[in-house]
This record gives C-alpha cells, structure tokens and sequence, in this order.
C-alpha cells in the first residue's frame, strides 16, 4: 500500500517543473552539507596522498563517461521531437539502434580499462602507495564504472525526452550523494585499499540505473523496453552528425572539470591535489546555484527564439533581466569567496590546506567571468541550425586552450598558473558564446561586454588588490573588506541594470510560487 502511493505521487509529479526545481534545489542543499562532512571525514581518513590519488581517479572517470560519444544528449532531443510529433515509427527505429550502439559502447568501454588497467596508472603518471593497495585493480573497477554511465546515461536521456523531470532527482540523492560515500569512508576507516573503496559507488550506480529504467518502465512501457535491436544506417548517421558537436562540447566541459586534478598528479604529486580541490569548492557551490537558476529559464527563451515572428522585445527584456541577477549573483559570490575562504578551509578541513592568495584569485576570477556569461552561453547552442555545432566547437576548442595553457603552467611549476589557464579559456569561451547570441538575437555586443564582462571582471581584480592590502588575518581587516566589498557589489549590481523595483518583483513571484500561486 505504501509502495502504491509513492509511486502514485511519482506519476502524478513526474513532469512538475516547479516540483523538479524545488528538489533540485532541495539535493543541491543537501548534496553541498553533505559533500563538506564527507570530504573532512574521507580527507581525515586516508589522509592527503591517497585522498588526492582517488581525486585524480574520479578526474579519468569523469573523462572516461565521454566514451558515450555525446549520444545521450543527442537520444534526448530526438526521442523527444518524435515523442511530439506522435512519429511512433521512427522512434521505435532510434530506439533499437540506441540501445544497441549504448551496449556496443558500454562493452567496449569496460574492455579498454580492462585490458588497459596495467598501464593506465602509469601511462597517467598515478605514484603507486602500499596503502593505496593495486592501482590496476582501481582501473579495472572504473570500466565496469564507466559501463554503468553509459547505460544510466540512456535511460535518463528518455525519461527527460519523457518529460519526467523530477524522479530521478531523488535516487541519485540518496544513493550518489549520501549512501556510497557513508560506505566509501567505512571502507576507507577499514584500511581498505582504494579499488575496494570505489565499488559503493558501481553498487549505488547500479541500483540507481535499475530505478531509472523501472521509472522510465512505469511512465512510458515503450520506451523501457530492451528489445529489439538493431543497428539502422539513416539512423546512425543522424545520431552520430548531431552527437559529434554535443560530444565536442561535452569534451571541452570534461576538460575545464578535470584536467587541473590530472595535471597537478602528474607534476605535483597526489598530496596536492585536495588543497586546490577543496579551496575551489565554495566557487564550484555558487556556480551551480547560478547554472540551475539559468536552467530554469533556458526553455522560456528557447521557446521564444524558435517563435514566428520572434518576440524580440520581450526576448531582450527577460535576457537583461536574467543577465543582471547572474552579474548580481557572480559578484556576490566572487567577493564572499574572497572574504571567506581563508576562514572556511582553516574551520573545515585545517590550515595546512589553505592557499596562496594568486590561486584564490584566479578562482574568484574564472567564477565571475563564467557566472557573469552563463546566460549568452546557454543560449548560444540554441541560435538558429548551427547553434549546436558553433557551441560544441567553442567549448572543445576553449578546453584544448585550457588543457595546453595548464601543461605550460605546470612545466615552469606554478600551480596558481594553472588556475589562471582555466580564467583565461573561459574568458575566451564567453567572449564567443555571448557574440554569437548577440548577434543572433540582434542584441548590441558592447553593452554586453562593458556591463557582463569587462566592468565585473574589473571589479573582482579590484577586489583581488584590495584582499592583498587587506589580509585576513584580523577582524579588523575582515570589517573592513565586508563593508568596501558590499558597497561595490551595490554599485556593480546598479550597472548591471539591476534595480530595486526589479528585485521587489522577483521576490513578489517567489513568494506566489511558494504559496502555490501562478
């Protein structure tokens, strides 16, 4: 009876856009408190070596998930355009052709980290530790962790084809972000050796897999079906002329992620990794809160730009408007960054991992820039039929220039070089996302550059020198920086375009929605 009403609810909630917001936002709250008290207790644990040995682990993890070749995405947008057009022969023949290749893909996968697991530790330049345990034995766990992605990420591409945003959520939650970490640190408490420790998280991706399927099985039987396959030549050519663009844009994503843990393993050492990790994870925090605010209202605008005729007016008013709260809320999560960080790390994870003030500057920097352009960059893949294609190629080409920029840094031995190699590739990323959406939406470029870009990044510089002239080693100094940092921030956010009459309102639709009013 109980499991009834559940999944009753589940039925009744499964495409509630407010209802998959508020849980976004409701796992990214718990996900953060719970990724701080993890993080203290497994850095504790294992101690800074192994700790940044499985950092760098996840890194290639996150690399090796690209083995899907940007289908998901490309199943997702297909699955959904054939679901609205009720072209039910068609998507029976993406179907069967999906799920073969998504196999096809997940084996091989798993038989390259296999086959591969003897040199991978070495070829990536992983040191071997006793305590560590057999670093082959990792990589091997991690092809079977790769061919769980690749399944978990065909599922899930159909159920939000499906419309069903708002289950997932709730799996992933517990299982990714609350129960494999509590057993991750047992294990590690244990003195297990790491490829032990990694396999919470392949049991936890399994069973998430078999909720999503079950999900996708209780809203849409068809589309949760396994059989048949087949492998239909118009249709590969259309997956693979659509997924190598999105594939591209995902490399690029990958290498912004992950590239700075890989570097610095193989010039630094492991022990290095956690301390820049963790003195970026407060910017990491904000830039999801700000991506999920730009999430939520990507789809109103997208709608907008494929309407005849377009609503230019309107279109260019609810850009500024979201570009003025996005400036609003980088610079205010710049300067606290800046303001806090000091304190944060030395209360949650000790001193002996704080950092230089170069590196938290570069941080604070790529945090603004990429907050500030989020907007024009979103909505860039959405610009008329090479949207996709100019996107994909942006952002591959800014992670080549971030992955080259940081091997220089890290052969002349700065790490705070190559924090300011990934600043410097998303300068460039933003500077031709937010052209290219400019342009297409017949909206001036300069105004965007002097209030989304130059004037914010010329704040956070500014708030860079005044940190160094006041350090945070006294409160005196701190009250001092809080009170010049806030009455820049009210400046900045008056250039913007962000007014008091604009807040007033945004609160006002918050609270209806809250309340339960449209």
């Amino acid at each position: 009876m109980f499991f009834h009403s559940i999944r009753e609810w589940l039925l009744q909630n499964r495409t509630t856009v407010r209802m998959a917001f508020v849980l976004r936002m409701v796992a990214l709250g718990i996900g953060s408190v719970a990724g701080l008290i993890w993080t203290r207790l497994l850095l504790g644990t294992m101690g800074a070596e192994i700790y940044g040995l499985f950092l760098s682990f996840s890194a290639v993890m996150r690399l090796g998930g690209l083995g899907e070749l940007g289908l998901t995405g490309t199943v997702a947008l297909k699955a959904g355009q054939y679901l609205g057009a009720g072209n039910t022969e068609q998507l029976e023949k993406l179907l069967a052709t999906a799920r073969a290749l998504f196999g096809m893909i997940a084996l091989i996968l798993m038989s390259v980290f296999l086959i591969g697991a003897p040199w991978l530790p070495t070829w990536l330049h992983f040191r071997s530790d006793t305590a560590a345990g057999s670093l082959p034995m990792l990589f091997a766990t991690g092809g079977i962790g790769a061919a769980i992605m690749v399944v978990s990420g065909y599922f899930s591409s159909l159920n939000y084809a499906h419309g069903t945003v708002t289950w997932p959520i709730l799996p992933t939650m517990l299982l990714l972000q609350i129960a494999a970490p509590f057993f991750h640190w047992w294990l590690a408490a244990c003195g297990a050796p790491l490829w032990i420790q990694n396999t919470p998280y392949l049991i936890a991706g399994a069973i998430n897999t078999y909720l999503i399927w079950r999900m996708l099985k209780w809203s849409h039987p068809t589309l949760g079906n396994l059989l048949p396959l087949a492998l239909d030549r118009p249709t590969l050519r259309l997956l693979f002329s659509t997924g190598g663009w999105m594939y591209l844009a995902g490399l690029g994503a990958a290498i912004y992620q992950t590239v700075d843990r890989l570097v610095i393993n193989a010039y630094f050492g492991a022990d290095q990794v956690p301390a820049y990790q963790l003195n970026y994870k407060l910017c990491e925090l904000s830039l999801v809160l700000i991506t999920t605010a730009t999430f939520v209202a990507v789809p109103k605008i997208t709608q907008w730009i494929a309407s005849q005729p377009v609503p230019y007016e309107r279109l260019h008013s609810e850009i500024r408007r979201l570009r003025a709260f996005q400036v609003a809320l980088s610079l205010a999560a710049g300067l606290g960054y800046l303001w806090i960080n000091d304190h944060f790390i030395r209360w949650w994870v000790g001193p002996e991992f704080q950092v230089s003030l170069g590196l938290q500057a570069a941080f604070a920097a790529t945090l603004v820039v990429a907050g500030c352009g989020e907007c024009g960059t979103a909505i860039a893949a959405r610009c008329g039929k090479n949207g996709v294609r100019s996107y994909g190629l942006a952002v591959g080409l800014s992670g080549v220039l971030n992955l080259v920029l940081s091997l220089v840094a890290a052969h002349f031995g700065s790490l705070a070089g190559i924090a300011i190699a990934t600043a410097i590739s998303q300068c460039a990323l933003v500077l031709a996302m937010n052209y290219l959406s400019n342009s297409y939406l017949r909206m001036a470029y300069l105004p965007w550059l002097v209030r989304t870009f130059a004037f914010p990044l010329a704040v956070i510089l500014g708030a860079i020198a005044l940190r160094s002239i006041f350090p945070s080693d006294s409160w005196s100094n701190q009250i001092t920086l809080a009170a010049i940092y806030f009455v820049v921030w009210i400046v900045a956010c008056r250039m913007a375009g962000l007014s008091y009459a604009m807040l007033s309102e945004e609160i006002r639709v918050l609270w209806g929605m809250v309340k339960g009013r449209k």
